[in-house]
């Protein structure tokens, strides 16, 4: 199979599930280092002189529930190398339809053992990430989820319902902090009106899975011994602009001053161009 068909494949699962995963493009030493970084991210290390925009008090280290920070690329070198690389940015500008991508957001993603086989504080409820992200002129962005070891049920990997993206959002797009994982389903499957079924993504260390915005996802507690990491990010079609919504406000918005108006784009500094055109590196 070549390349331009392998492109094809993608995008077809994309449009059709909202969910394609590719093969590990890191190497076992690029997520050792990932994951030293997490490390240092989570102990307070910080590269330069710079602001996290959005997660925990750096340094802290409660180990009962799920921790996330966003922005991570903003004060670590290493995520922002990952933020920047081909293999990724690449491919969400094939399945965006885009030759131009801008990224949106990152979240460096910590989940840690679960305490005992009751304990539920390691789930990402039910969400879709356009319930959090209506400041962007349209649902069509993407997220893709870089693993820092190989995700599968065990350790909580992340679940989707395929083809949610298709419903449009459903409510307020559920919770990311709800760990009721079968009670927000529940209701949000009453919302929507039909079953959501979830299937599980599973993903090998160093490779990533890509998700639409507006496909329903979460995932159940970590079982393993070790903490699951991922850096999860965002992506936007260069153009992508802010508009004003009855929903949640995102802190995206904050960087475009005070008084943005509907149709600034979300630009430099904040939103840098990772794509411009080229080949797709598909492995």
């Amino acid at each position: 199979m070549d390349d331009d068909q392998r492109v094809e494949g993608l995008i077809s699962a994309f449009r059709r599930d909202g969910v394609c995963t590719v093969a590990p493009f890191l190497d076992g030493a690029e997520v050792a280092a990932l994951r030293a970084a997490v490390e240092r991210l989570y102990a307070g290390e910080i590269d330069g002189d710079g602001w996290y925009a959005m997660g925990p008090p750096l340094g802290l280290r409660d180990e009962g529930a799920v921790k996330t920070l966003m922005f991570g690329w903003w004060v670590s070198d290493a995520v922002r190398a990952l933020v920047h690389h081909p293999a990724i940015t690449s491919v969400a500008a094939a399945l965006l339809g885009t030759d131009r991508v801008r990224v949106w957001q990152d979240q460096v993603i910590w989940k840690p053992p679960a305490r005992d086989d009751a304990d539920v504080a390691g789930n990402i409820g039910w969400h879709q990430d356009y319930g959090y992200w209506q400041d962007s002129s349209s649902p069509e962005m993407l997220t893709a989820n870089v693993v820092l070891q190989d995700n599968v049920e065990r350790n909580g990997a992340m679940r989707v319902v395929p083809g949610s993206h298709h419903l449009g959002l459903i409510g307020d797009g559920g919770s990311f902090f709800d760990t009721d994982l079968d009670g927000v389903r529940a209701r949000l499957a009453a919302e929507a009106g039909r079953d959501l079924s979830p299937r599980l993504v599973e993903v090998r260390a160093g490779g990533a899975s890509f998700h639409h915005s507006l496909l329903l996802h979460g995932s159940g507690p970590n079982g393993s011994t070790s903490p699951r990491l991922a850096i999860a990010i965002g992506y936007v079609p260069d153009g992508t602009s802010f508009r004003r919504h009855p929903g949640r406000r995102t802190p995206h918005t904050l960087f475009l001053g005070p008084r943005p108006r509907p149709g600034t784009a979300y630009a430099d500094p904040a939103f840098p161009l990772v794509w411009d055109g080229g080949p797709v590196p598909v492995r």
